[in-house]
């Protein structure tokens, strides 16, 4: 069985308000922020299934927004399985 990092991804990086640099399994790169998640219907899946991505130039806008209770549909989703690696950008 493949390990789920969905758990650690979450425990490191969501909420951290720094821009993270995500590595897809198709080795493309996307710059933002992690701002919201679904997590497995299934007990036995992964501890999240699904990511809620602001890209990085649409970061600052997006904060805004929140700040002024604004509901933002602007994030893209992006599957845990599509996710090969994540970091801190800077």
């Amino acid at each position: 069985m493949k390990e789920d990092y969905s758990k650690e991804i979450f425990d490191k990086y969501y909420d951290s308000g720094k821009i993270l640099r995500i590595t897809l399994t198709d080795h493309n790169m996307l710059d933002g922020l992690l701002v919201g998640f679904y997590h497995s219907e299934n007990e036995n899946g992964p501890y999240i299934t699904k990511w809620r991505f602001v890209h990085e130039n649409q970061a600052k806008a997006y904060k805004k927004a929140i700040a002024a209770n604004q509901d933002d549909n602007e994030a893209e989703i992006i599957n845990q399985s599509d996710i090969l690696n994540v970091d801190f950008k800077y």
